[in-house]
């Protein structure tokens, strides 16, 4: 006899709903669980619709690449934001980090290399949204900040040099 958890899968007839992992689907389609797509070095492509036309998100495996893609009017735009309720001055919006893989050795060569990340200004309020644009590099260690534009558009070095080289 087979041992089914009634979890496993469930569809919900009356509500046009499928569950996986749960019997209480809250959408048409609910993942309780981890989710995969192909396996290691077999993929597939992964698309999403968005409400206007033109408008997706792609995981294209032929070139290993991420898409997204706005409407007719207006570009595809990516929104990183925080669950902080309260965002007071050094708290961080947003952060895009750049690894090698895990595998490329140990110490430094596992640390982040590089960051962009948006840095509050100023405690948030209805009049005040200040936010810096902070890059931080690795050289030996974690990456650091090493250049800033704050949120009046004034640009600084975290090293106070100004040096500009511009191969001709």
């Amino acid at each position: 006899s087979l041992d089914f958890d009634e979890q496993t899968m469930f569809l919900n007839t009356s509500a046009n709903t499928v569950g996986i992992g749960t019997n209480a689907p809250a959408s048409k389609l609910d993942v309780r669980g981890t989710m995969q797509v192909g396996v290691d070095g077999t993929g597939y492509d992964v698309k999403f619709f968005g409400d206007n036309a033109g408008a997706f998100m792609l995981w294209n495996e032929s070139n290993d690449s991420f898409e997204l893609r706005g409407p007719v009017v207006t570009p595809g735009k990516l929104l990183l934001s925080t669950a902080e309720p309260t965002v007071v001055d050094g708290n961080k919006l947003g952060q895009i980090d750049f690894q090698a893989p895990v595998h490329s050795g140990t110490g430094d060569a596992k640390l982040v290399g590089a960051s962009i990340y948006a840095e509050a200004d100023a405690t948030f309020s209805s009049t005040v949204n200040s936010t810096d644009l902070v890059f931080a590099t690795g050289d030996s260690g974690a990456a650091t900040e090493k250049l800033r534009i704050d949120s009046t558009g004034q640009v600084t070095f975290a090293d106070g040099a100004i040096d500009v080289n511009i191969a001709s």
